[in-house]
């Protein structure tokens, strides 16, 4: 009797249902101690410092080594916003952190994040939104809605840079992030960019639409000189002049459709984060937020912060036509 009551327990613990119960017990209750390293080259001549990170669950690591990357980075010099950084941190959790190292190279605007997990077969469906491999578990701690990727590609395009995608030496995935080095100061300050239209893809000019080079010339705009004060006159009034003869065409500085990008991430943003995220100062976000508000595309909340609406999320779509 008791070797046939052995013989049902073992077959009940062996039995497909049970071990998918225990696995994910195990993954809840999981008291294993998750280690990630840091290493900073300041000389590509000579070997780089280590900053070993430990944490004993996901969120701890997450928040540590996306702050601890973006810190070293900036510390150096580099570019790479935030964001960036963190949606590739996240990713690492399909590889349960698997001996993860974070590699920060070219005075901070080249950023390498590899893994020794599963790895990631197709490298260029990552890059299109609503593609994922994250489980129930995953999405405790991330999105999981495969929007991650998409937005950092979109967001690195356009500060200039690049993000690829390829297989570890043995198994597993590396991410590399790079922006171009800034040369001078007068380039460090946000790039004053022309805009490119919502709808119909025209050159930026005030030749098409009626009127408005009238209403320039009224001004008293410098068309000739590309300040961020003259370029962000001439966005409201061809924005309010194209919005009252056409409410689809919408014309955008790349900053601003960073911001549209940003909201795609955080859902709700306010000026002190988006003056973060972009290197900008807060009077700046603030004018940013208030122009793509009184442009249909964002909504004010009673926090302060504000949210894409419909108008928003349709350009936000076209962004990633």
């Amino acid at each position: 009797m008791f070797g046939l009551i052995a013989k049902l327990f073992r077959k009940s613990k062996e039995n497909p249902e049970n071990i998918s119960k225990q696995k994910k017990l195990k993954e809840e209750n999981n008291d294993n101690q998750y280690d990630v390293l840091i290493a900073i080259y300041d000389d590509p001549a000579i070997p780089p410092r280590i900053d070993q990170l430990t944490a004993k669950d996901y969120v701890e690591l997450i928040n540590n080594l996306s702050n601890k990357t973006y810190n070293y980075s900036r510390e150096k010099g580099g570019k790479i916003p935030y964001t960036i950084i963190r949606e590739v941190v996240e990713n690492l959790i399909h590889a349960n952190f698997q001996e993860a190292v974070v590699t920060i190279l070219d005075e901070g605007n080249t950023i390498r994040v590899a893994d020794q997990g599963p790895g990631i077969k197709d490298k260029q469906k990552v890059f299109l939104p609503g593609f994922s491999t994250a489980t129930s578990f995953h999405k405790k701690y991330i999105r999981g809605v495969g929007s991650g990727l998409p937005i950092v590609k979109e967001s690195i395009n356009y500060l200039g840079g690049q993000i690829s995608i390829e297989d570890n030496l043995n198994k597993g995935a590396v991410v590399t992030l790079t922006i171009p080095k800034k040369e001078n100061k007068k380039n460090q300050s946000d790039p004053i960019l022309e805009p490119t239209p919502f709808n119909n893809g025209k050159d930026y000019s005030t030749n098409d639409i009626p009127n408005l080079k009238l209403l320039v010339e009224e001004e008293n705009i410098n068309m000739k000189e590309k300040s961020e004060e003259n370029l962000e006159k001439i966005f409201a009034l061809k924005n309010s002049k194209q919005q009252t003869e056409n409410n689809e065409k919408i014309y955008l500085s790349d900053r601003q459709k960073k911001i549209i990008l940003l909201l795609a991430e955080f859902e709700e943003l306010g000026p002190s984060t988006v003056a973060k995220e972009l290197n900008i100062s807060l009077s700046t976000a603030y004018r940013e937020l208030v122009f793509l508000e009184k442009s249909g595309l964002l909504k004010l909340l009673d926090n302060g912060k504000r949210i894409l609406t419909q108008k928003g999320l349709d350009y936000l779509n076209h962004i990633f036509d």
